[in-house]
């Protein structure tokens, strides 16, 4: 078996021998990465997105049943 420093030893030659494959997987390499933190960043968006849209629901509900009774206040009021 090879020792790390054998291991270590033989990527850098194999990247000092090929710099634009090398260059290309680091690349893809930090895509990948970014793209995962994105797909947390958007996974948590998405959850504040949702819970805002019931949170509106919810108001738009309210100001309805009170634009109900207010017009039903005012229906008495005129009598």
């Amino acid at each position: 078996m090879c020792k790390a420093a054998e291991w270590y030893l033989r990527l850098v030659d194999w990247i000092d021998r090929h710099k634009t494959t090398a260059c290309m997987i680091a690349g893809f390499l930090v895509a990948y990465w970014m793209g995962e933190k994105f797909d947390a960043w958007n996974d948590k968006m998405l959850a504040v997105m949702h819970e805002q849209t019931a949170a509106q629901v919810e108001t738009g509900k309210a100001l309805q049943e009170l634009a109900v009774r207010i017009n039903g206040i005012e229906r008495k009021l005129e009598k």
